[in-house]
């Protein structure tokens, strides 16, 4: 769908100016603040993807870092590169 709406001069102004903090094109920030206003975000097929799943995206992730910060006191021997290169390892 296609969308024109008349901004004010600040409303342009302020939009372009979150574009250029965020670094992004100023229609993606127009869409991820209606996305935002509207509690969730739209995926390429125009699926809503809530609040709640980005959330438990965050909590998936969160739980795997922590999985991942339990291995720092493993005391295993470093791994030589050596060996582990292509032509150590396959005979062209």
């Amino acid at each position: 769908m296609t969308l024109s709406i008349e901004l004010t001069p600040l409303m342009q102004a302020r939009l372009e100016e979150e574009a250029a903090r965020r670094g992004l094109a100023v229609e993606r920030i127009a869409i991820a603040m209606i996305e935002e206003k509207l509690g969730g975000t739209f995926d390429e097929s125009g699926t809503l993807n809530s609040q709640q799943e980005r959330s438990e995206v965050k909590e998936r992730v969160r739980l795997f870092d922590e999985m991942i910060e339990s291995f720092s006191d493993i005391q295993a021997p470093e791994i030589p590169s050596e060996p582990l290169r292509r032509e150590n390892l396959y005979d062209d």
